[in-house]
């Protein structure tokens, strides 16, 4: 179409996206397990845990895949009640 972007974006953008996602992801890891150490309620644990492991993944393997299946996984566990501490 226009030569190396897709949406506007260069490959170079698309990385600079990828490495934003995955930084909010790792902080968003380290708020959740800093809020388990106050609260000790499991389902913070669990959705650190989630989280933790989309953002390790995705830095592993440097794809959006392992970010998209945690914040399914943490959807998954909201609708079926487990409410992740957010009461």
């Amino acid at each position: 179409m226009y030569g190396d972007t897709w949406l506007g974006l260069t490959p170079a953008d698309w990385r600079a996206l990828l490495a934003l996602s995955q930084a909010a992801c790792t902080v968003l890891t380290i708020g959740l397990l800093a809020k388990w150490m106050k609260d000790r309620h499991p389902g913070v644990l669990l959705a650190s845990g989630v989280y933790g492991t989309g953002a390790y993944f995705s830095y592993a393997n440097n794809d959006w895949w392992p970010l998209i299946l945690a914040m399914g996984a943490g959807f998954f566990f909201r609708t079926i009640g487990f409410h992740l501490g957010y009461h």
